[in-house]
C-alpha cells in the first residue's frame, strides 16, 4: 500500500512539473482587404500567455513585432496602397506559462489596391486633338472641346482608371505651341474626378 502511495505522489509531482503545451491560432475578419481597411486579427490560442505578432509595415516596409503579454484579445493592422495588390503574411508566435513551449501559426490574407479614376476634357482650347495627357508613362490625347464639364469616361474627353490613391503627377503637353505643363493631382478611392484642361 505505501508503494501505491509513493507512486501516486510522484505521478502527480510529475504532472503538475509539466508544462502544457501552447497551441498558436487566431482568425480574420476577412480574407480579402482593399488598401486602407484594418485587419482585425483575433486571438483564439489556448494555453499561452505571450503572444508575438510579426507583420510588415506599410510606411517603413519594416517587419513589425508586437509583444503583448497576458491579453488575449484582437489586433487591427491598419493597411495602405503601400502594400500593392497581393498576399499579405500575419505571423503569431505564443509561449506558455512557464516560458519553456512556443507554438506559431501564418495566415496570408488578399490585399487590394485602392483606386480611382480621372477625365480630363477641355471647354476653351481649339486644336483640342493636338492636346496630350500623360499619366504613368499612358499618353492619351483630347478629341472633342466641350461647352459644360465633361462626364466621367464621356466621348472625346480622356479617361484614365484604376490610378492607385494618392498623389499623382499627370503632364499636359500642346503639340502646336510645344509646351508641356506637369501638374499633382489626389487620387481619391471609388473617385472619379472632372478636371478642365488650360492653356
Amino acid at each position: 500500500m505505501k508503494n501505491i502511495t509513493l507512486a501516486l505522489l510522484s505521478m502527480s509531482v510529475l504532472i503538475a512539473s509539466c508544462s502544457k503545451q501552447p497551441v498558436a491560432n487566431f482568425t480574420t475578419d476577412k480574407d480579402t482587404y482593399t488598401a486602407g481597411e484594418s485587419i482585425v486579427c483575433s486571438n483564439t490560442s489556448e494555453d499561452a500567455v505571450v503572444y508575438d505578432w510579426e507583420y510588415l509595415s506599410a510606411s517603413s516596409g519594416q517587419t513589425i513585432t508586437e509583444q503583448i503579454i497576458g491579453d488575449h484579445d484582437s489586433i487591427k493592422i491598419e493597411t495602405t496602397n503601400a502594400y500593392g495588390d497581393g498576399e499579405f503574411e500575419i505571423k503569431l508566435t505564443v509561449t506558455n506559462e512557464k516560458r519553456d513551449n512556443t507554438d506559431e501559426v501564418t495566415k496570408t490574407v488578399n490585399i487590394i489596391a485602392a483606386t480611382g479614376s480621372v477625365t480630363f476634357y477641355t471647354k476653351t482650347q481649339t486644336h483640342v486633338d493636338e492636346i496630350e495627357v500623360t499619366i504613368n508613362g499612358e499618353i492619351k490625347t483630347l478629341t472633342k472641346q466641350f461647352e459644360e464639364t465633361a462626364d466621367c469616361n464621356e466621348d472625346g474627353a480622356v479617361y484614365f482608371e484604376d490610378l492607385a490613391v494618392g498623389v499623382l503627377q499627370y503632364s499636359v503637353y500642346h503639340k502646336i505651341i510645344k509646351v508641356t505643363k506637369t501638374y499633382d493631382i489626389l487620387i481619391l478611392k471609388d473617385n472619379c474626378q472632372r478636371i478642365e484642361v488650360l492653356y
